[in-house]
């Protein structure tokens, strides 16, 4: 009877396991201080605002940095991630700078240079950056995947030689054709030592396989277990909103 319920338990646990780490609007969770949520498992920070139909991580300003950032681990060995989000803005021509989905060893947020956070971290992360430097533009990827153990100094670091893929994951407002409907999906997925992503540029179901990284010795067997999810987003001297609709979280 004991072995039957220890069972029970370990079953109940395992389906608990990042069940609490996703979300999707309408976001109607108040926090204590009045403010809205994602989730009561999720910390809004800096410039981040979440509103009831999304959580916009910077406005179509200069100069701003905001991030989601879950209070729970995912307590599981393997896990996807698909994030729904949107980059738009009035620029036709100039716009940046970039948004970033993180599963990371760090349990409470740091922020930093690299897209809002600190790249000083252990983990994995999808950045979508949308700024074409016209001197790097051989080696600019509109979406790269990116795993480090720690060790990165700085985002040029992190990003020097990153896998990666081209994908139209940003709208001009002032096109005739655009909508607050439009929005692009991303699905980072880790399971024994490699993560992989996949793109979903307009969100109409069409998946196209974008990368795939051996993850590096010093995340173990056991960090993702205790890595924490973040969706972070920055703007510079060039600017976007950066808006996140919804994330699934599986770990089955």
């Amino acid at each position: 009877m004991r072995l039957f319920f220890f069972m029970v338990a370990a079953a109940a646990s395992a389906a608990r396991a990042g069940d609490n780490l996703g979300f999707a609007a309408p976001f109607d969770a108040v926090a204590a201080t009045g403010d809205r949520q994602v989730s009561p498992a999720w910390r809004a920070h800096g410039s981040a605002a979440v509103h009831r139909n999304f959580a916009r991580l910077t406005p179509d300003r200069q100069s701003k940095a905001g991030a989601l950032w879950s209070a729970e681990s995912v307590g599981a060995d393997q896990a996807t991630l698909e994030l729904t989000f949107r980059i738009s803005g009035q620029g036709q021509h100039f716009f940046g700078d970039g948004l970033a989905l993180w599963l990371s060893a760090d349990r409470a947020f740091r922020a930093g240079a690299f897209h809002g956070a600190d790249p000083r971290f252990a983990g994995v992360a999808v950045v979508a950056d949308t700024f074409r430097n016209d001197e790097a533009a051989a080696a600019h990827r509109d979406l790269a995947l990116v795993a480090s153990g720690g060790g990165a100094a700085d985002a040029a670091a992190l990003l020097e030689g990153a896998a990666g893929c081209d994908a139209s994951v940003r709208y001009h407002e002032n096109r005739g054709d655009f909508s607050v409907d439009r929005s692009s999906r991303v699905r980072l997925a880790v399971a024994a030592g490699t993560a992989t992503l996949a793109v979903d540029a307009a969100n109409d179901g069409t998946w196209v396989e974008c990368a795939a990284v051996a993850l590096p010795p010093a995340l173990d067997g056991a960090w993702l277990r205790r890595a924490h999810v973040g969706v972070t987003a920055s703007t510079g001297q060039l600017a976007d909103n950066h808006d996140v609709l919804a994330l699934a979280v599986r770990t089955d």
